[in-house]
């Protein structure tokens, strides 16, 4: 009997363990048509990561200033294919931020310019210390044969502590198409971040790879896994 009431206690402290350690991070994806969002951005964040899951809330541009930020754990803010109206309340740097957005770039005092780079082959990108990975799985799309774009943050203008993760692969060209910067780190409009940050240059999320949504996960977890306090 005694055995019995032992195992029992130990089973339960076991279970209690594991409910205690699942944890929910708030992601603040800001966007201009929530009804909208990304697909591909969203399906690796329902992913969730061990012993926990993401809770997105879908943020209209309208609304930022109306938001209180201190709420949520990460800011993600996609391409949407303009510029966001409030850019300005958008709180990136003073908070765990992925930005997967080259309107707002020198803004947000990521760097003074973003630039891009098309071919008539899929592109690829050079990542540091693991090869070259394909990150489009075409060259181009419509009747015009339009060339898929990656951005990047142009080498002398961006700010100084981000530092390159995967890199351009056309020729001479070697510019941060993902960049990351550790909390502390300087930003141009004087800021220090508050948080990690990831840039994210692969925008057309309809043609990515494997490889291209395993990098937007790694940019994801690169910003994760410095969040000191978690909300349960």
């Amino acid at each position: 009997m005694k055995r019995k009431i032992a195992l029992f206690i130990f089973f339960f402290i076991l279970l209690f363990a594991l409910v205690v350690e699942a944890r929910t991070l708030n992601v603040a994806y800001v966007l201009r048509v929530p009804r909208n969002p990304d697909r591909e951005f969203l399906s690796v964040f329902n992913q969730g990561f061990p012993n926990g899951r993401y809770n997105i809330t879908l943020i209209n541009d309208d609304d930022v200033r109306r938001t209180d930020f201190s709420k949520y754990d990460l800011l993600f803010v996609g391409d949407d294919d303009n510029k966001l109206k409030n850019f300005q309340y958008i709180p990136v740097g003073d908070m765990p931020s992925i930005v997967a957005n080259t309107f707002h770039a020198d803004d947000w005092g990521l760097s003074q310019e973003v630039s891009l780079v098309a071919a008539s082959e899929p592109l690829e990108v050079l990542v540091v210390g693991n090869g070259v990975k394909k990150v489009y799985n075409t060259c181009c799309v419509g009747g015009s044969g339009e060339n898929l774009p990656i951005y990047y943050l142009i080498e002398n203008y961006k700010a100084p502590d981000f530092h390159n993760v995967a890199i351009t692969n056309i020729g001479d060209l070697k510019e941060g198409v993902i960049q990351t910067m550790e909390a502390g780190g300087r930003l141009l409009n004087g800021k220090h971040a508050d948080g990690r940050i990831c840039f994210y240059g692969i925008t057309q999320t309809r043609y990515l790879t494997n490889d291209a949504k395993n990098l937007f996960k790694d940019c994801v977890e690169y910003v994760r896994d410095a969040i000191g306090e978690f909300r349960c």
